[in-house]
């Protein structure tokens, strides 16, 4: 009697594993990206930034070092830029 009532409860074990599958790929929203000429248009503003903020500042660093921490944090942290470059000299 217990392996008929098993067997019995498959079919709908796997109809609501089905039912919740679907009902995660419907919920799962598509990622958004932006296009390459987009992102490439963008990089090259914010380098043109960085070349016209280093060269109005005396102590600031090197303009891709600017854009690439600033492409990795998403801000600019002039101590943490110096600390790097120390850093970097003392493993040379």
């Amino acid at each position: 009697m217990t392996t008929n009532s098993i067997v019995n409860r498959i079919p709908r074990l796997l109809a609501m594993l089905f039912v919740l599958l679907g009902l995660f790929c419907a919920a799962a929203l598509p990622a958004h990206a932006e296009d390459y000429d987009t992102v490439l248009d963008r990089l090259s503003r914010l380098q043109a930034l960085a070349r016209e903020y280093s060269a109005s500042q005396a102590d600031t660093p090197d303009p891709i070092e600017l854009t690439l921490a600033y492409t990795r944090t998403g801000g600019v942290q002039h101590h943490d830029l110096a600390a790097d470059r120390r850093c970097a000299r003392r493993r040379v």
